[in-house]
């Protein structure tokens, strides 16, 4: 158990303290990394001098009176050689102090093994810092994504390839910078707390500041402030700024994230799609050497010139619409019901209708990079109104595999115009669009100062990182994704009993026949209700709430495409279900049971559906492979020993499984109360 081997290690620490030893000093007398050992072997060798190698102990394996260790430090690891009759007996006993995960100083002359192994012959060891916690095992690494986002320290320790993740996310931002700074940009720094959310249309995260005793925004763009800059003179800014918007997470939003504004004076977007595709080709050719790159199994070719297309052109081509002839939001709304076209937000006006429209209809086609263009005025209160059509601005949007990269226009620098455009906000602002941009008089007076024709640009690192690594979630691309606070065990409570579902069984099974058709899905989906009620009987918690929550956690498997939408799974399950005025711990419980969610599993009950769902999978094929194929004559034995057998079932997530411990349940339990529930239901599971 963890506690049994925190103890033991503490218990090793005060070992080193009585003996007057500090097992956290300031610093090393490193002299090579592990790299420059291997790389600079044959010299050191030759020379016959020490090297002092600092660094974790990565694995430990005892051969009577000697053990060979292997250092790992960033730059790699090197195996060392401690000897009883080198090191003498009581400084060699006393390793047993040690484990695996301290941090460790050696020092020694290196050689050759018999094997051929680079070596570091140890003649003293120094403990540099004491491990109380057990590392995961390095060639498991983190399966558990949740857990991967919260102690991403953990990931980087178990897995080289999360580490170059992050190097080329530096690479990236690097090559980004030198790109502006070669074409004489200068990188700057604006305000994060502002008395406006200006600079994008977004609903803002408000805080207070104590000392002035006045409410303020975090930014959600770097924009209004950067033109500012523009006006005070210089002619080519940038910033790589984190910001904030206060709106849902999904697999390519996160609501604080890195964006890259640029402003260039004189110049207009069309000169800006340009110097886009210059970019991304010096990008890619300098950290992937190829304009190819692939994506969640999808080839991308960045080869430029881009295709240019309108709003107007995209939707006409794709669901037959023609927004130049539709002009205004009632009859598009029409056109949009005759198409029988389903749009996922309540959308008023007409622009945002279209917007919703081509989101829709046409963004998700959208693989190779192209340049959209001709964006309603409304959807950009900061953007040049186009010479030729007033009702459209000059802006393009850089979308690739349906993802906006890249968001750019020619600059609106008269003063009055902008005025128009804030009260238009204003006004929506006011109506309840807490999107809509607030108005900022400071800004438009620095405009009336005067401001020179420019184009700005903007793009989020973060998804550019995301796609550029093949990483599934824009969570994968940062460091630390924000996550809910996760309840101590000790805190894990039922919160679910005398709860009405809001739902009976028999309109549960009427959701399912209506949008299962997979005969194994449904099966799959009594089973996880059968175990789920068993589960439920077990902790004297609500079995009828539990069931419903096993039978319908799966609903929409074949309503999204899972492997395109992941995080939409359990999202699509509760807007069906909250049309029939379920409970919200049902809700709850469904999101939790879905990684890409975002969401924390705090209650057993949440807890309870994340660990079955696996554990359904296991227990029929442990069946299949049965003489009979019967559950009848599967024994919970044989399920635990195919659990230890990696190769059986490799979708059955083991991990997942073992959460079980989450909830107040051993492995062995868990899985006899389960196998037991389906044995119940065998004649319906047809086993």
């Amino acid at each position: 158990m963890l506690r049994d081997i925190i103890q033991n290690r503490r218990k090793k620490l005060e070992n080193f303290t009585k003996k007057g030893i500090n097992p956290y000093p300031d610093s090393s007398c490193r002299t090579h990394t592990a790299r420059e050992v291997l790389t600079g072997f044959k010299a050191i060798q030759k020379e016959k001098r020490d090297v002092v190698l600092a660094g974790r102990i990565r694995s430990i394996r005892e051969h009577g009176g000697s053990s060979f260790i292997h250092v790992e430090d960033e730059s790699g690891s090197c195996q060392a050689y401690l000897k009883r009759d080198t090191l003498g007996g009581k400084k060699y006993n006393f390793f047993k102090n040690f484990d695996l995960g301290d941090f460790i100083e050696v020092k020694g002359k290196v050689f050759v093994t018999q094997k051929g192994e680079k070596t570091i012959l140890v003649s003293r060891l120094r403990l540099l810092s004491k491990t109380l916690r057990p590392l995961p095992e390095k060639w498991k690494g983190l399966k558990d994504t949740e857990l991967r986002f919260r102690k991403r320290y953990l990931e980087l320790l178990t897995s080289p390839k999360a580490r170059e993740k992050f190097r080329k996310r530096a690479e990236i931002c690097d090559a980004l910078r030198d790109f502006l700074t070669d074409r004489g940009f200068l990188e700057v720094e604006t305000p994060v707390l502002q008395t406006k959310a200006s600079g994008a249309l977004a609903k803002p995260f408000i805080t207070q500041h104590e000392a002035l005793d006045i409410p303020l925004y975090l930014r959600i763009a770097p924009e209004t402030y950067l033109k500012r800059l523009i006006v005070g003179g210089f002619e080519k800014v940038f910033e790589m700024a984190r910001v904030f918007r206060n709106e849902g997470m999904d697999s390519s939003h996160l609501q604080d994230f890195t964006i890259l504004e640029f402003y260039w004076a004189y110049k207009n977007y069309e000169f800006l799609m340009e110097q886009t595709e210059e970019m991304f080709v010096y990008l890619l050719k300098r950290v992937f050497g190829s304009l190819k790159i692939s994506y969640q199994g999808q080839e991308v070719d960045f080869t430029p010139p881009w295709p240019r297309k309108t709003f107007q052109e995209l939707i006409l081509k794709d669901c037959g619409i023609d927004i130049n002839k539709v002009r205004n939001a009632g009859d598009l709304r029409n056109e949009i019901k005759k198409g029988k076209i389903k749009l996922d937000d309540n959308a008023s006006s007409f622009a945002s209708l279209i917007d919703e429209l081509y989101k829709k209809v046409s963004r998700p086609k959208i693989k190779d990079p192209l340049f959209l263009t001709g964006h309603p005025v409304e959807l950009s209160p900061l953007a040049r109104k186009n010479d030729k059509d007033p009702k459209v601005v000059d802006r393009f949007q850089l979308v690739v595999l349906g993802h906006e990269i890249v968001n750019a226009y020619s600059e609106l620098i008269d003063p009055c115009d902008q005025r128009e455009r804030f009260l238009a906000q204003e006004k929506a602002r006011k109506a309840g669009d807490q999107e809509a941009h607030m108005m900022d008089c400071d800004y438009i007076e620095a405009m009336e100062y005067g401001m020179p024709p420019m184009a700005g640009w903007g793009m989020g690192v973060d998804r550019l990182v995301m796609l550029l690594t093949d990483a599934p979630s824009i969570r994968e691309a940062v460091f630390f994704p924000l996550m809910k606070p996760r309840l101590p065990d000790k805190q894990v409570v039922a919160a679910s009993k005398k709860i009405d579902p809001g739902i009976n069984r028999e309109k549960a099974w009427e959701l399912i026949c209506k949008h299962v058709k997979n005969g194994n899905s449904r099966k799959h989906m009594l089973a996880s209700e059968a175990i789920m009620r068993a589960l439920a009987r077990h902790f004297g918690d609500d079995e009828r709430l539990w069931a419903i929550v096993g039978l319908l956690h799966d609903l929409d498997m074949e309503v999204i495409d899972y492997t395109k939408n992941p995080e939409k799974h359990g999202p699509t399950t509760c807007k069906i279900l909250k049309e029939e005025g379920v409970d919200p711990a049902l809700l709850a419980a469904i999101l939790a049971h879905n990684d890409q969610c975002g969401s924390v599993r705090e209650t057993r009950l949440q807890k309870a559906i994340y660990a079955i769902d696996p554990l359904t999978g296991l227990i029929v094929a442990s069946c299949l492979v049965l003489p009979s194929r019967k559950l009848s004559d599967l024994k919970p034995g044989s399920i635990l020993k195919r659990f230890k057998e990696k190769s059986f079932a490799r979708g059955a997530r083991r991990e997942v499984i073992a959460s079980c411990r989450e909830f107040g349940l051993e492995l062995d339990q868990f899985v006899e109360i389960g196998l037991k529930a389906m044995q119940g239901i065998a004649g319906e599971l047809g086993l």
